[in-house]
């Protein structure tokens, strides 16, 4: 494993010398780096209390005022700002959002990279999703940035039926996005791109690219998965990394309750050092309440889509997609229980990978991303050392 060096986030960027990075060259190599906060932006204090309800109440009422009038949902927004269409996808008619190169920076449309964003339970125009796409936008000004959704979760897109939605799995959503990719792709290549569930999708999305005849695989070079839930399963017992794995149902239970513990503290700390972020949040929570007949429907999905995580990704197939794709980047706060777990995993299958690079943000947790333009830093950082 590459060394470890103690480096600083400060409110402005990350800041380090390059030379320390240690992420090595050579193939199946593991570049890792733990990333130290400053004190006083990781701490908090009355500050923080004090500062939080003026922006938190922009954020709520600017988002509940787009909803009621459907106006960041149907108007047609200039650059970085995502589109957002309904295209067909399996049997309905699903939301998603897109930005398109700023074409001060692209001449040719249709040969640029794609940054695919599968963002799990999350909402494509507010909160958490919208900041991230924006984030890209602006960091890659000469890329096309496309936004997907889980289905059957969205304020606005179609529910699926009880049944389906409970046994639903996420293969198939992967598949479906998938087959929609070439109408907004064309020839570029296409950077995968998920958070939390949706890493689940992106990397079921890697692994049925994979599996394709070699004339219909789309151009995938790169994996970046931001607090991912990739658990390993079926690993075999002279490849054991871990004593226990994503086959261990009880095992599984009991990292699921500890998960959701972590998020009952975790999500109000980012929610105080994003104030306005987390006021868009809270009106789309407070807008799937009063949308009674999605209540049972959205709940079946949720639960469906959570049984089929708890079931983790086979370890060979693991190890095949880290091995057959130019390059994954992962980035995990460092008090998340979900990336505790799966960094045994993933210190093991680095010795298949053709380049893993992990950065783990100390002081952080599974919600990093509402820290968009952090985590969008980050894996700009580690596209740059490879």
């Amino acid at each position: 494993m590459a060394s470890q060096p103690s480096l600083t986030y400060s409110l402005e960027g990350p800041n380090w010398d390059e030379s320390q990075i240690g992420i090595q060259e050579s193939q199946n190599s593991l570049g890792y780096l733990l990333i130290e906060p400053e004190t006083e932006f990781r701490d908090f204090s009355a500050n923080s209390l004090v500062n939080f309800p003026l922006p938190f109440l922009k954020g709520f009422v600017r988002a509940s005022y787009n909803h009621l009038s459907s106006r960041d949902y149907n108007e047609k927004k200039a650059w970085p700002y995502g589109n957002i269409q309904e295209v067909e996808i399996g049997d309905q008619m699903r939301p998603i959002m897109i930005t398109e190169p700023n074409p001060d920076h692209i001449n040719d449309m249709s040969s640029v990279i794609t940054e695919v964003m599968h963002m799990g339970w999350t909402e494509l125009d507010e909160g958490t999703h919208r900041k991230l796409h924006e984030a890209m936008a602006k960091m890659h000004p000469d890329r096309r940035v496309l936004s997907f959704m889980t289905p059957g979760i969205s304020k606005h897109g179609p529910v699926l039926k009880p049944l389906e939605g409970f046994t639903r799995l996420l293969k198939t959503t992967a598949e479906e996005y998938l087959e929609v990719l070439p109408q907004f792709t064309y020839d570029g290549s296409i950077h995968l791109n998920g958070t939390s569930l949706g890493s689940i999708i992106a990397f079921l999305a890697a692994a049925e690219n994979m599996s394709r005849n070699p004339f219909k695989q789309l151009n995938i070079t790169r994996l970046k998965l931001i607090s991912p839930a990739i658990g390993a399963r079926d690993v075999n017992r002279d490849e054991k990394f871990s004593e226990f794995d994503a086959s261990d149902s009880d095992y599984i239970w009991r990292v699921t309750l500890r998960f959701f513990g972590h998020m009952a503290i975790d999500a109000p700390k980012m929610a105080l050092r994003n104030p306005e972020i987390a006021g868009e949040c809270a009106s789309v929570g407070l807008i799937y309440a009063t949308q009674i007949n999605k209540h049972l429907p959205r709940a079946l999905t949720l639960m469906g889509n959570l049984r089929d995580a708890q079931k983790g990704i086979d370890y060979q197939l693991i190890k095949d997609i880290v091995g057959y794709y130019d390059s994954v980047d992962i980035l995990a706060g460092q008090n998340d229980p979900l990336f505790v777990e799966q960094k045994p995993q993933f210190n093991k299958v680095s010795e298949f990978a053709r380049k893993l690079q992990i950065r783990e943000l100390a002081g952080y947790g599974h919600s990093l991303s509402l820290d968009s333009k952090l985590a969008i830093d980050q894996l700009d950082k580690m596209e740059q050392a490879a």
